[in-house]
């Protein structure tokens, strides 16, 4: 699996894109993620929740639209004790520039998510959506190189039903603190 993400991103890194319009001027990026996964435990007729933070990474191509727009999609990856999660979301996001090198933004996301627990297999992953809005702060370092510091507030609906039994663990919110670096070929 390693291997697998590693030379995807050289690809994305190393290879030029010949398209014209759509796929002209994409920015690539990696971003280090701490998530917060809350969830809702439901047995019989009790219900507990229950949150537990941990870390990841994503990979991301995003695109902007007269400087004051910026359309993405990102492929994530977070390993939780006992699960991991894996999201895909497109976002739109809304830039406020500060100066020359700062901007804020704001945005929204939607996309789906599979979380897998450990000893399990792929058949058995559960699924859901997940959708929310992003804020932070994007840094640009040169013409190549930016930096973005965000929090996502995510909503989630991955359910998933205990072997055996009528109990249910869903996962309500993946909340995130991200910083990413992202390129520009």
């Amino acid at each position: 699996m390693k291997f697998l993400l590693k030379a995807l991103m050289l690809c994305a890194i190393s290879l030029p894109v010949y398209a014209s319009g759509l796929l002209d001027n994409l920015r690539y990026g990696i971003a280090l993620v701490n998530q917060n996964e809350t969830l809702e435990l439901k047995s019989g007729g009790t219900v507990a929740s229950a949150s537990h933070s941990s870390s990841g990474f994503a990979l991301f191509a995003e695109k902007y639209y007269r400087k004051k727009f910026r359309f993405s999609g990102s492929l994530g990856l977070t390993s939780h004790p006992g699960n991991k999660i894996i999201n895909a979301t497109l976002s739109a996001d809304y830039l406020y520039p500060i100066d020359g090198r700062t901007a804020l933004f704001g945005g929204l996301a939607a996309g789906g998510a599979g979380q897998q627990y450990d000893g399990s297999s792929l058949t058995d992953m559960s699924t859901g959506l997940v959708y929310g809005a992003q804020l932070g702060a994007l840094f640009y370092i040169n013409h190549y190189l930016s930096i973005d510091l965000g929090y996502r507030l995510r909503i989630s609906s991955l359910k998933s039903e205990v072997t055996g039994t009528s109990d249910t663990i869903t996962a309500t919110g993946l909340d995130e603190l991200y910083v990413g670096f992202v390129i520009s070929l």
